[in-house]
């Protein structure tokens, strides 16, 4: 009975007693000091720490240096290191990821990966840690200086650059040396009148050679130079990387920039008229009235020294325009109502290069400019008739061999069949205008036309011009009337067949095809 009664009053008392605590999170009950399988509490947030120590590359410690804890969760804590140079972060959850920042006033700054162990606060280990070693920040202390020269001796004054310096510091978590090299910085400079680029408070080529042995450290990037400031670079950047070992040994290097300046007269590196650069094609030389030509050449134009002329397609009638040149870059407009719709339009541009290292120094470009929209195609509606007489012709009827010229109000193409003209008129002399008889209205043949795109001023015979394939002007020396010729008031006809592929044998800029035939009474030419 006496058993009994004791078994049940510790029965009452362990339910009656409250569950044991874990405050610290240690995973050991709280007030247990030896654990044992009663006692041991798993924690339901397990925690670590973080620690390390921060130096200089000589080992000595660095006291107040900020060190930063930032965890993937977005964390972030702020610490100082003490006076030996350490750091603790406490009460990180297990597992966390992150970064240590460490920086200071006067050295380079680093960052290195953290991880706390999964293990943290599990028994018997409390308080799991992660070890970031040593940490060893370079001192800003040095000065480098280049000496930067342009491709033609000059000091590069005003050059900009830019300062790649690495590493920053180390990390040493075993063995000896100086461990795994961390980090990157940056510094700004500009050359001074005597070509001169001098960094301050970088790390000193002395202590990189002393720590890292003949390691490329820095790395100098230095743009192009526009040394006259037209917009264009004379002289190009280039990028110089050197160890501090050659610092140190061999002082203060002198880096040359390439030349940039164009070797010969100028060239036509872009434009919108590419019959300027040789490619004739109709589409590629197409401007709306409005559209201005653009030109850029392998280097800046002498703006007094060039010549623009613009001309309609008889290569002598001029069409004002309005020029601007910036550096390197020309632009041409055409005046009033711009370039004519259906129109060829003649270019000459004659110009002279700023940096001409050759003995040419001016190069002369043709080209031409349709005006029209590509999107909306001119159709060929008229054909007008004139005729030019012959020496010795005073006067009178058209006789055999004056010249028919025929202006289409589109340039136009032979691509297959050839057309013809014929006259309303009786050329036989057999009693009236009759289908049936050759070169006579309604006939299915005539007398053959050619294509008379002028290829030079013909007032002047100066200036030449580019020949597109494509005309308003055809000519023909007029053969096959009587002797007496035809009155001056005839009718001439031109025939533009169509071919039995269904396509015609002339086609306009836009490539649609031109057939059927027009009439008109040839004006008489002084």
């Amino acid at each position: 009975m006496t058993n009994r009664l004791i078994a049940l009053s510790l029965a009452v008392l362990a339910a009656c007693s409250p569950a044991p605590t874990d405050a610290n999170k240690d995973g050991i009950a709280d007030g247990i000091r030896t654990p044992n399988t009663v006692t041991q509490v798993a924690p339901s947030n397990p925690v670590g720490s973080i620690t390390g120590v921060v130096t200089t590359t000589k080992f000595a410690p660095l006291t107040d240096a900020r060190v930063q804890l930032v965890l993937g969760s977005g964390f972030t804590a702020l610490i100082n290191s003490g006076a030996d140079g350490s750091f603790r972060f406490a009460n990180v959850p297990a597992g966390s990821t992150g970064q240590l920042i460490v920086f200071k006033d006067g050295f380079g700054s680093v960052r290195v990966p953290v991880t706390v162990p999964v293990s943290g606060g599990n028994v018997p280990i409390n308080d799991g840690n992660a070890n970031a070693g040593l940490l060893l920040l370079l001192e800003l202390n040095g000065t480098v200086k280049y000496q930067v020269q342009t491709g033609n001796g000059r000091p590069a004054r005003g050059v900009r650059a830019l300062l790649e310096v690495n590493p920053a510091g180390f990390q040493l978590s075993t063995g000896t040396g100086f461990g795994t090299p961390l980090g990157q910085l940056s510094f700004d400079g500009q050359a001074d009148d005597s070509g001169a680029i001098t960094f301050m408070n970088v790390p000193a080529p002395s202590e990189l050679a002393r720590t890292t042995g003949g390691q490329a450290n820095y790395t100098l990037v230095i743009s192009g130079l526009d040394e006259d400031g037209d917009g264009e670079n004379e002289f190009s950047g280039l990028v110089d990387t050197r160890s501090g070992r050659d610092f140190f040994t061999n002082g203060t290097p002198t880096l040359r920039l390439p030349d940039n300046r164009a070797s010969g007269a100028p060239s036509i590196v872009a434009t919108n008229i590419e019959s300027l650069t040789g490619t004739l094609s109709p589409i590629r030389n197409l401007l709306k009235p409005t559209e201005s030509v653009w030109i850029v050449f392998n280097q800046p134009i002498n703006e007094r020294s060039l010549l623009v002329r613009a001309t309609q397609e008889d290569c002598s009638t001029v069409v004002n325009t309005s020029v601007v040149v910036k550096g390197n870059v020309l632009q041409i407009t055409a005046s009033g109502n711009g370039w004519t719709v259906g129109d060829k339009h003649n270019l000459l541009v004659r110009a002279t290069g700023t940096e001409a290292g050759g003995g040419t120094q001016t190069a002369s470009f043709t080209g031409f400019v349709f005006g029209g929209d590509l999107t909306m195609p001119k159709a060929p509606m008229a054909a007008a008739f004139s005729v030019r007489r012959a020496p010795g012709n005073m006067g009178g009827n058209i006789l055999n061999g004056d010249t028919l010229i025929i202006t289409f109000d589109v340039p136009l193409r032979k691509i297959t069949t050839d057309g013809f003209f014929q006259w309303n008129f009786d050329l036989n002399m057999m009693g009236g205008v009759s289908p049936t008889d050759f070169g006579e209205f309604g006939n299915a043949g005539g007398f053959p036309f050619t294509a008379d795109e002028p290829a030079i001023d013909p007032m002047t015979s100066q200036f030449s011009c580019l020949a597109s394939g494509y005309t308003r002007r055809w000519r023909a020396t007029i053969s096959g009337l009587p002797l007496t010729g035809i009155p001056t008031g005839t009718q001439a006809r031109v025939v533009l067949p169509l071919v039995a592929s269904g396509q015609g044998g002339y086609q306009t800029i836009w490539g649609v095809p031109f057939t059927g035939q027009r009439d008109g009474t040839p004006t008489i030419l002084p």
